[in-house]
């Protein structure tokens, strides 16, 4: 493996990581408003199979997806970044 395809390899563990974490933030949010997936993903106009992924960090949400996600729960977009247990 040349060193160029290992920089690639690590950039990709780093941006699943980071869906991984914006899985997490979706679902606690949603939990904290009392919401299944599929209510959720009602509010939103996605279905709740892709949101199941997005929350589990399989999917990689578009921008757009990730705005009506964030219009459901009544959060901004930076808030779905946001780690409240770390601070960042």
């Amino acid at each position: 493996m040349t060193l160029s395809c290992m920089e690639d390899e690590r950039a990709d563990d780093v941006g699943w990581e980071e869906a991984r974490k914006l899985g997490v933030r979706i679902r606690e949010l949603r939990i904290a408003r009392g919401w299944t997936q599929e209510q959720l993903a009602e509010h939103a106009g996605v279905h709740y199979k892709y949101l199941g992924d997005v929350e589990r960090g399989v999917r990689n949400p578009a921008l757009f997806n990730i705005a009506r996600i964030a219009r459901a729960l009544g959060v901004p977009v930076a808030a779905l970044f946001v780690d409240e247990r770390e601070g960042v």
